[in-house]
C-alpha cells in the first residue's frame, strides 16, 4: 500500500506546483518591483542621474542631443517620459560651445535640479520607468530559462534575478545600465531565433531589438559581433547547403544593418547637428578637432555625415574613456585599467549563494555531459540550446577585461541575467537523475540569498558579500559606483537634523563627497563648508574649525582630487581615513565629529 500512497502524494504535489507556477512569476516580479521601489525611496541623486534626466528632457522638448550624448538616447528618453510636460522642471538652455563637454552638461543638470520645486518627486518618477525595465528583464529571464530548462529552471532563474542586490541596485536608477542589460538579453535571444529560422517576424524582432541595444548604450554595438559569432556557429552545424545559407545570412545581416542605420537617424530626428538650428559644418569641424579617441574611422564617418553627430560624439567619448580613467582597488589608486578589476568586483559583490550556485551549475553540467550515452552529442546539444547566452557572455567578458574603465561593478550588469539563466539548468527537465540533489541545493541557497538580500536592504549599491568582511570597511576595497555614488545625501540631512539641529546652537559641517550636486543643496539649514570634491564646489577660503566632517568613500580614498592639493586638506583626509568614524551611513558616507584639540593634533603633527 505504500507505493500507491507515495505516487498519490507525488502526483498531488506535481498538480499543486503546476497550478501555482502560473502565478509564482507574477508574485516574484511584484516582490522585485516593491523591493526595488522601497530601496530607492529616500536615496539621493546618484552622480549620473541629473545628467540623464536633463538629457532626456532636452530631447523631448527641444530635440537637443548635446546633453549626455555618450549616455545613450533610449534610457534618457524612456526615463523622462512622465516628465516631458512637467512645467516645474525648467530646462536651462545651453549658450556655450556647440560641442558638449562635461562641465556644460553638469551646469545644465545642476541648474535644472536646484531650481526644481520638487526634484525628489521627479527623480522617483524617472526611476520608476527604469524599474519597469528591470521587471521586464526579469520576465525575459524567466521566459528564456523556462524555454531552455523547463518550468522549475525558469522559476529558479527568476528567484535569483528578483533578489539579486546588483539588479536591485542598478535597476532602480535612471542610468543606461539597466536599459543596456535588458536590450542585450532581448537582442541576443531574438537574434538567435532569426539566425536559426529566417522569417519576417523574426527579422523584424531582431532588427528592432538590435536597434534598441545600440541606442541604449554605446557598448550596445557589441551586439554586432554577438550576432556574427552566432551566425558562424549555425553555419558550422549545417553540413549541407552551407554556401546557400551563408548568402542568405549575408543578405539578411545587410538588411538588418540598414534598418539599424535608419533607426539611429530616426532616434536623432533625422538631423546631423547635435543641437537644432546650428551650422552642420562648424559643428563637424569642432567634432574633428576635439576627437578624444583619435579614431580615423569616426572622422571619416563625420566627413561623410554617415551618422548623427551626437551619436558619433558619444561613441568618441566612450572610446576615449575606455582607455584611461582614475580608479581605485585594494587600497591603490591608478589610471590605466587592470584586467582583474571586474573578476575581483564580481567575486566580492556577488552574494555567496549565487557564486555557489554558479559553481554547482558548472559541475552538474559537466557531470551530465560526461555521463550521457553520447557525451560529444550531449555537449553539442548544450551549446546549441544556450548559444545566445554563451556567445554574448564571451564577447562581453573580453570587452570588460580589455577595458581601461574600472569605475564600477555596474558595468557587469548585462552578464547577470545570463548567469541566472545558466543557473536554471540545475533544475533542468532533462536532469531527472540529479533532480533531488539539485532541488535541495537550490532551495537552500535561494533561501540564503533571500535572507542576505533582505538583511542588506536598502543599501544595495554598497552591497558586498560576507567574504569582503566588515561592510563599513569595504571602502578599502573599492570606490566610486561600486560603493559610493552620492546616494546617501538625504540620509545625511536626516542625521544632521537630529544631531546638529539648526535651532540648537549648531556647529559647522565640512563636506567632501562624490556628488554632482553641491552639498549645500542637500543641507540648506546647515552651515556648510564645501571641501574639495570631484565636481569642484569647494569654498575658496575657509578654516578648519570644530564641527562635523563628512567624507564619502571615494573622496576619503582621494580617487578624484580636483583642487585638493592643499596640504591641510590632504593631512586631514589621511588622518580621517585611519580614524574610526562617529557614524557611517549606508556603508559609504563617513561622519566625524572633530573637536579643537583633535584638530590641533592633526595639523600640528609632523610640523
Amino acid at each position: 500500500m505504500t507505493k500507491p500512497d507515495t505516487e498519490t502524494h507525488s502526483s498531488q504535489g506535481e498538480f499543486l506546483f503546476f497550478r501555482l507556477h502560473k502565478y509564482l512569476p507574477l508574485l516574484l516580479l511584484g516582490i522585485h518591483f516593491i523591493l526595488g521601489y522601497c530601496s530607492m525611496n529616500g536615496k539621493s541623486f546618484t552622480f549620473d542621474e541629473p545628467v540623464f534626466m536633463t538629457g532626456g528632457l532636452a530631447v523631448w522638448r527641444d530635440c537637443d542631443y548635446s546633453v549626455n550624448p555618450e549616455g545613450g538616447v533610449f534610457p534618457q528618453v524612456w526615463g523622462t517620459i512622465g516628465l516631458a510636460n512637467d512645467k516645474s522642471l525648467k530646462l536651462p538652455h545651453s549658450r556655450e560651445s556647440l560641442i558638449p563637454n562635461k562641465l556644460t552638461q553638469w551646469r545644465r543638470a545642476v541648474n535644472m535640479i536646484v531650481n526644481a520645486p520638487d526634484a525628489y518627486r521627479a527623480l522617483m518618477r524617472a526611476r520608476c520607468m527604469i524599474l519597469l525595465l528591470s521587471v521586464f528583464c526579469g520576465y525575459l529571464v524567466w521566459r528564456i530559462s523556462s524555454k531552455i530548462y523547463g518550468t522549475k529552471g525558469g522559476l529558479l532563474s527568476l528567484v535569483l534575478y528578483s533578489f539579486s542586490p546588483t539588479i536591485l541596485a542598478n535597476g532602480t536608477l535612471i542610468t543606461a545600465d539597466m536599459a543596456a542589460a535588458t536590450a542585450f538579453l532581448t537582442a541576443g535571444w531574438y537574434g538567435w531565433k532569426m539566425i536559426r529560422k529566417i522569417t519576417p517576424k523574426n527579422f523584424i524582432l531582431c532588427s528592432l531589438t538590435a536597434l534598441w541595444a545600440v541606442t541604449a548604450k554605446m557598448s550596445g554595438l557589441l551586439i554586432g559581433p554577438v550576432l556574427l559569432v552566432m551566425g558562424i556557429f549555425v553555419l558550422s552545424r549545417k553540413k549541407r547547403r552551407n554556401l546557400k545559407y551563408f548568402k542568405i545570412l549575408i543578405v539578411t545581416g545587410s538588411a538588418i544593418s540598414i534598418l539599424i542605420w535608419c533607426g539611429i537617424w530616426t532616434a536623432y530626428s533625422f538631423r546631423f547637428s547635435i543641437q537644432p538650428g546650428k551650422s552642420q559644418e562648424s559643428i563637424r569641424k569642432s567634432l574633428l578637432h576635439q576627437s578624444r579617441s583619435g579614431s580615423t574611422v569616426l572622422r571619416t564617418l563625420s566627413d561623410y555625415y554617415f551618422l548623427p553627430e551626437a551619436y558619433l560624439y558619444g561613441l568618441d567619448y566612450t572610446l576615449h574613456s575606455a582607455k584611461k580613467r582614475s580608479a581605485y582597488m585594494l587600497g591603490e589608486k591608478y589610471d590605466v585599467g587592470r584586467w582583474y578589476f571586474f573578476p575581483f568586483t564580481f567575486l566580492i559583490k556577488t552574494p555567496l549563494p549565487i557564486l555557489l550556485l554558479i559553481l554547482f551549475s558548472a559541475i552538474l553540467a559537466g557531470y551530465r555531459i560526461s555521463t550521457a550515452q553520447k557525451p560529444l552529442e550531449a555537449w553539442h546539444k548544450t551549446l546549441w540550446k544556450t548559444a545566445p547566452l554563451w556567445t554574448f557572455a564571451i564577447i562581453y567578458i573580453i570587452s570588460c577585461l580589455t577595458s581601461g574603465l574600472n569605475i564600477g561593478h555596474r558595468h557587469l550588469l548585462p552578464l547577470y541575467p545570463i548567469i541566472f539563466i545558466f543557473c536554471g539548468g540545475i533544475l533542468s527537465r532533462e536532469s531527472w537523475k540529479t533532480q533531488r540533489l539539485g532541488t535541495l541545493t537550490c532551495f537552500t541557497l535561494s533561501g540564503w540569498l533571500i535572507i542576505e538580500t533582505l538583511l542588506a536592504y536598502p543599501d544595495y549599491i554598497a552591497f558586498f558579500n560576507r567574504a569582503a568582511g566588515n561592510k563599513d570597511q569595504t571602502y578599502q576595497l573599492l570606490s566610486d559606483s561600486s560603493l559610493d555614488w552620492g546616494q546617501e545625501m538625504w540620509n545625511l540631512e536626516e542625521f544632521l537634523q537630529h544631531e546638529n539641529h539648526p535651532e540648537a546652537n549648531p556647529t559647522l559641517v565640512y563636506a567632501s563627497v562624490l556628488n554632482i550636486l553641491p552639498p549645500k543643496y542637500y543641507l540648506p539649514q546647515q552651515q556648510v563648508i564645501t571641501l574639495p570634491m570631484f565636481a569642484d564646489y569647494s569654498d575658496r577660503k575657509y578654516e578648519f574649525n570644530p564641527g562635523w566632517y563628512v567624507f564619502s568613500a571615494t573622496m576619503l580614498n582621494d580617487v578624484y582630487h580636483s583642487g585638493s592639493n592643499q596640504q591641510k586638506y590632504q593631512r586631514l583626509r589621511r588622518y580621517l581615513r585611519r580614524r574610526t568614524p562617529d557614524k557611517v551611513i549606508g556603508h559609504s558616507l563617513f561622519i566625524y565629529k572633530l573637536t579643537q584639540p583633535e584638530l590641533n593634533k592633526i595639523f600640528c603633527k609632523n610640523k
